[in-house]
């Protein structure tokens, strides 16, 4: 299955279009298109219709739109090419013109409910800054119990850590197991330590470094691998350096170094990501009157924040130990976890209730909404990789997931990307699932999916991908050619090598000079040696062309099933002119609508221009230096592990094509808990003569 096949225009004009033509002139002539009069027009606007659905699902949204176009000039009042018009300007990033499409096809009749949600996602998505949304009230969607029916699943839930994966932990205190469970909360597996056992696992953090569990019985903390399998372990029972007494929560830093909550000793130790011990604080020392009960770490900016649940307040040290202050009079009554939310707040477990703390204002709101639940005791709270709260309940035994309250209602956001029918009756449908402000959704599986084919459900489809789990990267790389890159043909030549390197080891790249006339110079495939020449060399001049390079690079990708990333090598700067042919806001929902991630290599040191910063947060990319400390290194790695939505289904249709001749519909639901969504697309299967 390969979705970059597609159909040239002219060998399809040439070979299939008058075909198809003469074909639905036969039909009209036997009454087999009752709903259209016998004339050419609209045998020529049925045939266009069928190409501009084609051209869209192999990524040629300009053909599209021509295509349909040229059916509504034609038979202006049909809705199928309405809406199919609205679909192929906003994958082309002209949401205005999308809007109005799909008003116009209400007025004609078009589906209500269908069309009316995509217009509100659209608008409500022009009319938020990506990143800077904050749900006000967090509702129980699911309850998981510990105990069924006598048996055990999970006893005295300590911690839950969410994973990049749309799972999460939750570790079973006096079951002395950590559980893995699904984003649907389904137990994945059951982690036990290997042949000795975990010893009351309190805490679990997943690391760059590695994944590390807090064993309080033992007085450790050991290293596992993915089967919970003991690595090593380090700190043993004392009160000496580098011992430990009911080690609890642990935080790692962006160095590795991991801290540890030492109940019994009143202080947090610090340890290497190898075990060796560092320092250890917490005892009183000027200002700081020293832990009575230390319990919840973070590390938010470089801080580390430690709650204290006598003292009822959040102390703030360096990642040396040195009293920097204290967050107090926040109402706390026993504060536990502490859990980054977003860049400014923070979530603590408060013993019935989860408080969200903004961190530099000191003020606290209470978000989650237990129902009236009485006898908690949350010793966890934490947000997982779709935005919903996991929260632990130590005293009931449960592990309660919550979820936004406007989601709850507004759904999920689904979208049928591309539909690929050449191996009908195997068809393979893209889809993504995002949440109502453009998120992902990641840990679906097939059970999350419904198909229907008119109104018939399909069985048993299959999930042949799942992007969150695909590192696999396409990659074009972008080249700068305007005048002043000239001076910076080596830099240029060093960004091509390293990303080369580190793209082809799973993936492809290319490259595109964005000169007065982009073009792909090195297809993907070629070689190092012509790859990175092709990024060197080039015509550098005023006369460059940064909106059109950009949309050529993208329009590479959209047909791959991989993950899509375009990276721009740049001294920083660009013209007035750099989007005289596409605006600025388009480009941006051009490469977000097509789940393409922008990101820009700089050849000198310095900030860059505001369109491209904006372009990078817009589609979730990031900025790097060629010549920084760790190069292009994060920015390939961020690029392979983002969350992405997009997932592939298979499945086999029942339905007759009329030789490809038949218009499908296809429908595609997505469900996650009490969330649902749904879009409606269609496709033609392959003519047949």
């Amino acid at each position: 299955m390969n979705f970059s096949q597609r159909p040239p225009r002219t060998a399809w004009a040439i070979g299939a279009r008058m075909p198809a033509l003469i074909a639905v002139l036969v039909l009209l002539g036997t009454g087999g298109l009752s709903a259209n009069p016998l004339n050419m027009a609209s045998a020529e606007a049925a045939e266009e219709f069928r190409w501009g659905v084609a051209a869209y699902h192999n990524g040629l949204f300009n053909e599209s739109i021509l295509s349909f176009t040229r059916a509504l000039s034609l038979v202006p009042d049909n809705v199928e090419s309405r809406v199919w018009l609205g679909r192929a300007f906003l994958s082309s990033g002209f949401e205005a013109e999308a809007v109005s499409e799909f008003r116009t096809a209400l007025e004609l009749g078009g589906s209500r409910e269908h069309l009316e949600n995509v217009i509100e996602i659209i608008e409500r998505r022009q009319s938020v800054t990506r990143d800077v949304v904050r749900p006000d009230r967090y509702v129980v969607t699911a309850e998981i119990e510990g105990v069924v029916n006598g048996e055990i699943r999970f006893r005295r839930p300590t911690a839950v850590r969410p994973r990049a994966d749309g799972s999460f932990y939750v570790t079973s205190f006096t079951q002395q197991e950590i559980l893995v469970i699904s984003a649907n909360g389904a137990l994945i597996r059951t982690l036990r330590g290997g042949l000795v056992g975990f010893d009351q696992p309190f805490d679990i953090l997943e690391t760059p470094h590695g994944t590390f569990v807090s064993e309080f019985g033992a007085d450790r903390v050991s290293r596992i691998n993915d089967r919970g399998e003991r690595i090593r372990s380090f700190g043993q029972s004392g009160i000496g350096a580098g011992q430990l007494l009911g080690p609890q929560f642990l935080a790692a830093d962006d160095e590795g170094y991991l801290f540890v909550t030492d109940h019994g000793n009143r202080r947090v130790s610090k340890f290497s990501a190898d075990g060796d011990f560092v320092l250890s604080f917490g005892r009183p020392r000027g200002s700081f009157a020293g832990f009575e009960n230390p319990t919840g770490i973070v590390i938010h900016h470089g801080i580390v924040h430690v709650a204290d649940s006598a003292h009822r307040a959040i102390f703030r040290f360096d990642r040396s130990g040195n009293y920097l202050g204290a967050i107090r009079d926040l109402g706390l009554s026993r504060p536990e976890s502490l859990f980054r939310y977003d860049d400014d707040h923070l979530l603590i477990s408060d013993s019935t209730s989860v408080v969200l703390l903004h961190v530099e204002e000191e003020i606290v709101s209470h978000p989650a909404d237990f129902g009236g639940i009485s006898g908690m005791r949350i010793t966890s709270i934490a947000a997982d990789a779709n935005g919903n709260l996991i929260a632990a309940d130590f005293d009931r035994n449960r592990v309660y997931l919550f979820a936004d309250l406007s989601g709850v209602y507004a759904g999920l956001h689904v979208t049928v990307n591309r539909v690929f029918s050449q191996e009908f009756p195997d068809v393979f449908v893209e889809v993504s699932v995002q949440d109502r402000f453009g998120r992902p959704i990641v840990g679906l599986n097939a059970s999350n999916f419904l198909l229907t084919e008119r109104n018939r459900r399909v069985p048993a489809p299959t999930l042949s991908l799942a992007g969150y789990r695909n590192p696999r990267l396409e990659m074009s790389l972008l080249v700068d050619r305007s005048a002043p890159m000239a001076a910076h043909r080596d830099a240029t030549a060093e960004a091509a090598s390293e990303l080369f390197r580190q793209v082809t080891a799973n993936g492809r790249l290319r490259v595109v000079s964005a000169d007065a006339n982009p073009s792909v110079t090195a297809p993907a495939g070629t070689g190092t040696l012509a790859t990175v020449q092709a990024a060197r060399d080039g015509v550098y001049s005023r006369d460059w062309r940064f909106d059109a390079g950009v949309r050529l690079a993208a329009a590479e990708l959209i047909p791959l099933q991989d993950r899509r990333a375009v990276v721009f090598v740049t001294q920083g700067d660009l013209p007035p002119d750099a989007f005289e042919e596409f605006g600025l806001v388009e480009l941006a929902a051009f490469l977000r609508n097509n789940h393409v991630r922008f990101s820009v290599v700089t050849v000198r040191p310095g900030a860059i221009a505001e369109e491209l910063s904006y372009l990078v947060e817009e589609t979730g990319g990031t900025v790097s230096f060629v010549y920084g400390p760790q190069g292009v290194d994060p920015l390939v790695q961020r690029l392979r592990t983002a969350p992405s939505s997009r997932y592939i289904l298979r499945y086999t249709s029942a339905l007759d094509t009329d030789f490809g001749r038949a218009y499908l519909p296809l429908t595609v639901e997505a469900y996650l808990i009490r969330r649902s969504g749904r879009d409606e697309s269609g496709f033609f299967g392959p003519l047949r003569f």
